[in-house]
């Protein structure tokens, strides 16, 4: 069976949109704590903290949420109540979140177009459902969604991969995986014999295909059926 499968964040998901609700869940901290460091300085010490367990996380899941109270009782020494952080949290993100130009479009294109159409994601099930609620897309266009969180395991571990191709039944080598990072995504599916697109990134040994715009996809699926 011919499959392609995405990522979500900073594939279809706009990153940078992503980053600025972090931004707006920090501000709401400041404000509520009284916290005098600057929003972006805190912002960059948070990201540092996360990239620091991308290796931990590969290798098994820890929860976006767990990782965020921690940064912060570390970063700024603070105890956030966790409910009340997630509501910010969830708030922030249903204001500034977006999808990449053409993303439902594509999304639908590629189900049209008659290919099994799949999700691999580093990604809280839950948060990944608000997500997709938010953007009005349909849980059911997918065939399947792989999560991080589900599968226990993030990429580039093959485990995550080997679930979704599981899932379909299908060949690696009639599969597609579209993503973002170079390492997780491109490499991560190369290596399970996956073929590879790899959205706004640069011309690589592991990257099958090169694209700026996500519209592009649906020309090369129908050029590979």
């Amino acid at each position: 069976m011919k499959a392609c499968f995405f990522d979500f964040g900073g594939t279809l998901m706009d990153d940078k949109s992503d980053r600025l609700a972090h931004l707006e869940v920090i501000k709401k901290i400041e404000q509520t704590y009284k916290v005098e460091t600057p929003s972006e300085k805190i912002l960059s010490q948070l990201e540092t903290y996360i990239r620091f367990f991308a290796e931990k996380r590969a290798k098994r899941w820890i929860k976006s949420k767990s990782l965020f109270l921690d940064s912060f009782k570390n970063i700024l020494g603070l105890e956030i109540d966790p409910d009340w952080f997630m509501k910010i949290y969830y708030d922030a993100h249903k204001r500034c979140c977006k999808l990449f130009p053409y993303a439902k479009q594509v999304l639908k294109d590629v189900k049209e177009m008659g290919w099994y159409l799949g999700l691999i994601s580093d990604i809280d099930d839950e948060y990944l459902y608000f997500q997709l609620g938010e953007f009005s897309i349909s849980e059911d266009i997918f065939d399947s969604i792989t999560t991080s969180d589900a599968v226990g395991v993030g990429k580039p571990t093959p485990l995550i991969f080997k679930t979704a191709l599981d899932k379909c039944g299908g060949e690696p080598k009639v599969a597609f995986y579209i993503g973002d990072s170079l390492d997780k995504d491109i490499k991560g599916a190369k290596r399970m014999g996956m073929q590879t697109i790899w959205f706004k990134g640069n011309k690589h040994e592991d990257a099958d295909y090169v694209i700026s715009q996500l519209n592009e996809i649906p020309l090369i699926l129908s050029n590979e059926g």
